[in-house]
């Protein structure tokens, strides 16, 4: 199966508030059923696609490669590196530099506006009508394969440089789409504060982030399972993130690596 995950192209943006509770009292991201809400939202359904999914996930280690085509190539591998490295601390995925083009199984493009159209024909197999939606509506993109069972065995992320800095979105682009394709490929407006919400202004991963990642790379939980096998897992294993104290320290810990340690 094949999954398009994209950054939409918004005019506006809406600030969400209530993201720092009183002293003592919990957000509403905190509350149980709405992580599991978010994560069944987030995880089990696909831009595009009305269907109900499965959960997908790597069951194998990540091996990545670059194809830059645009300057800055240090700057660029180091936002992706460092992000990458994020989501392997907190998932326990070992995501790896690939030593050869056959070894990846995450190919990561720094591309150009100009170049985007042939991009899509070339790599995402697109037909023109295909192409001409993602030019109007997409910002950057990403897509990923699984196994009939639901685990990914291949990845790709387009990043057209000019297109995202034009609105201030490259590093946004960068951890929205490497993050989507670890197998959280939907947005909704009704998960926030989050990065899978295109019309939030986070811009880095959240503390709701961390736990949707965390829960889908407990072991418990099996690429392929549907909502109804996944929903009850998906209560346990918020429960013990809740008896843990990890839901109360999300947003603390999601800050001590990543990205976070160069930006701010």
């Amino acid at each position: 199966m094949v999954y398009f995950i994209v950054r939409i192209i918004i005019l506006g943006l809406i600030t969400f508030t209530a993201l720092h509770p009183a002293w003592g009292e919990e957000s509403h991201w905190q509350q149980p059923e709405f992580i599991v809400d978010s994560f069944l939202e987030i995880a089990l359904k696909n831009e595009h696609s009305s269907r109900e999914g499965v959960v997908r996930k790597w069951m194998t280690g990540i091996r990545y490669l670059f194809d830059h085509q645009v300057g800055d190539e240090a700057f660029h591998k180091q936002l992706a590196e460092m992000h990458l490295q994020h989501l392997a601390e907190m998932t326990g995925i070992s995501i790896t530099p690939a030593t050869s083009r056959k070894q990846a199984n995450l190919f990561i493009i720094f591309s150009t506006e100009q170049q985007l159209a042939a991009e899509l024909k070339t790599h995402f197999h697109l037909k023109a009508s295909g192409i001409d939606f993602m030019l109007r509506n997409s910002l950057c993109l990403g897509q990923f394969t699984t196994t009939a069972q639901g685990s990914i065995r291949q990845a790709m992320v387009i990043i057209p440089v000019d297109r995202a800095r034009a609105q201030a979105k490259l590093v946004s682009c960068i951890v929205e789409e490497l993050t989507q394709v670890l197998g959280l490929p939907n947005d909704s407006l009704a998960v926030y504060p989050s990065i899978f919400n295109d019309q939030s202004i986070d811009m880095l991963l959240t503390g709701l982030d961390y736990l949707l990642l965390k829960i889908l790379y407990d072991p418990r939980l099996k690429p392929g399972m549907d909502k109804s096998q996944a929903t009850p897992l998906v209560r346990k294993i918020v429960a013990d993130y809740q008896q843990e104290n990890l839901i109360h320290r999300a947003e603390q810990l999601v800050r001590t690596s990543g990205l976070y340690a160069l930006l701010y």
